[in-house]
């Protein structure tokens, strides 16, 4: 089964030009399927309205400015509040670190340039320049550190 996103709104749009199509691997599709059952390919699959409603066991009425879908910043508020609430149940040991979606993103493709090189990491991001990539793949500044810890001292008495 092939699954692709479609975004009809991303940063570059204007820009570029262009559409920006995500196909999902097995694994996302695995993941998200339980959720697409019920939803038409125009609704969403998480939705900041029903997240509310959900929240509220349905007894408050949801405000009028959450969208149906999400964007940057509710994702990244919903992520905190969602962080922040499991920390309140865990001991000092188990704290969630702070993390936002676009550190994710940068995971991945640090991830995919270690594992398959810098182009391949260019086309998991849709990035046009393999400069922006770069940006967001730091696999390049890990090899450095572990070049630069496991560096020998070349005035080190005894070598030649």
């Amino acid at each position: 089964m092939k699954i692709y996103y479609h975004l009809s709104q991303h940063k570059t749009k204007a820009k570029t030009k262009r559409k920006k199509v995500i196909p999902l691997g097995k694994p996302e599709q695995e993941l998200i399927a339980p959720y697409l059952e019920g939803k038409k390919a125009t609704e969403a699959v998480f939705s900041p309205r029903t997240a509310y409603t959900e929240r509220y066991d349905g007894k408050r009425t949801v405000p009028k400015h959450y969208s149906e879908f999400y964007n940057k910043d509710s994702l990244r508020q919903v992520v905190e509040y969602a962080i922040n609430r499991g920390n309140k149940t865990l001991s000092a040991e188990e704290q969630i670190p702070y993390w936002t979606p676009y550190e994710i993103r940068h995971t991945a493709a640090t991830a995919m340039e270690e594992e398959s090189g810098l182009d391949d990491a260019q086309a998991l991001l849709d990035h046009s320049s393999a400069q922006t990539t770069k940006r967001y793949a730091h696999a390049r500044l890990r090899k450095l550190k572990a070049l630069a810890r496991n560096r020998r001292n070349p005035f080190e008495e005894g070598r030649q």
